[in-house]
């Protein structure tokens, strides 16, 4: 195999890893955002279990806002 060949071979190569690499990272970006919303939605939970008189309403309202897809800028 000429060094020609190779050096193309190598390139295909690292074409199709940083591809890879780039499509982990956009899986990784979305796990992370699915991490997030789910968190908030173990925390809403959290809060509307507890007794109405324990609930902290500032923070239940900031959980929702955080939740609302009119607001989502993630």
């Amino acid at each position: 195999m000429s060094i020609k060949d190779r050096t193309r071979r190598l390139m295909d190569q690292s074409g199709g890893l940083a591809r890879r690499v780039r499509l982990l990272e956009e899986a990784m970006d979305e796990n992370r955002r699915l991490n997030e919303r789910l968190s908030d939605l173990l925390d809403l939970t959290v809060e509307l279990l507890l007794p109405e008189d324990r609930r902290n309403d500032e923070r239940l309202n900031r959980i929702l806002d955080r939740l609302d897809p009119a607001t989502d800028d993630r």
